[in-house]
């Protein structure tokens, strides 16, 4: 059974990187399907490897503030004190 988890920080950052583009055009532009990544907006946390993915078709890169909250909100980080 896979233990799907749900956050509904991580679904508001995913549509704030989005910045307005349609969840077709953001999935062509990462190799996803618009269905994960509409489930993503929805809060669901995907494995590490498609959340790199959505990430790098955005162009956001590891000094973007955006990176970091959402590998941190999906789980895959420990923010630093």
């Amino acid at each position: 059974m896979v233990n799907v988890q749900y956050n509904k920080q991580f679904g508001a950052l995913v549509k704030q990187a989005l910045n307005g583009m349609s969840l077709r055009e953001a999935a062509q532009r990462c190799g996803v399907s618009h269905t994960a990544i509409a489930d993503m907006v929805n809060g669901k946390i995907p494995r590490v490897e498609t959340l790199g993915r959505i990430i790098r078709g955005l162009g956001l890169t590891e000094d973007n503030e955006l990176f970091i909250q959402l590998f941190y909100e999906a789980g895959y980080v420990l923010k630093s004190e």
